[in-house]
């Protein structure tokens, strides 16, 4: 796990567990504060699925019923989480590489780490913001 991460985890006080037998990449259990991760996926699928789990917990922690309320509330704090995950993969990548922004391609950014390619302008933006 990265420095970042650790320093999500931490801040929200969530405990992190990993079970094979899962029926979903993750779930965030609010009532305990805890992520559980399928561990039987790549590292890179259960640090994006950690990560997506962690804006649940960061976003939406005490909105359980609010989550379950409707689809459209439901969608809305799916996409948040996913944002919230996406802009940590963001971070990340600007801390390891370094390059020219205008030069960068986002789309290959989108699609080396299996994102919808719906999300790449929001990814240009999130790079051109944390990037300067």
């Amino acid at each position: 796990m990265d420095r970042r991460i650790n320093e999500i985890v931490k801040e929200l006080g969530v405990t992190i567990s990993y079970d094979p037998n899962m029926d979903a990449d993750g779930h965030y259990i609010a009532g305990m504060n805890r992520v559980v991760i399928n561990s039987s996926y790549s590292e890179f699928c259960m640090t994006k699925a950690l990560l997506h789990e962690l804006g649940h917990a960061a976003q939406h922690q005490g909105n359980e019923e609010l989550y379950q309320a409707s689809f459209a509330l439901h969608a809305k704090m799916e996409c948040e989480a996913e944002e919230f995950a996406i802009k940590h993969l963001v971070k990340q990548f600007l801390d390891i590489h370094a390059f020219e922004l205008e030069a960068f391609n986002y789309e290959d950014f989108v699609r080396d780490n299996e994102l919808d390619e719906s999300i790449a302008p929001k990814v240009r933006e999130w790079f051109l913001e944390y990037g300067r």
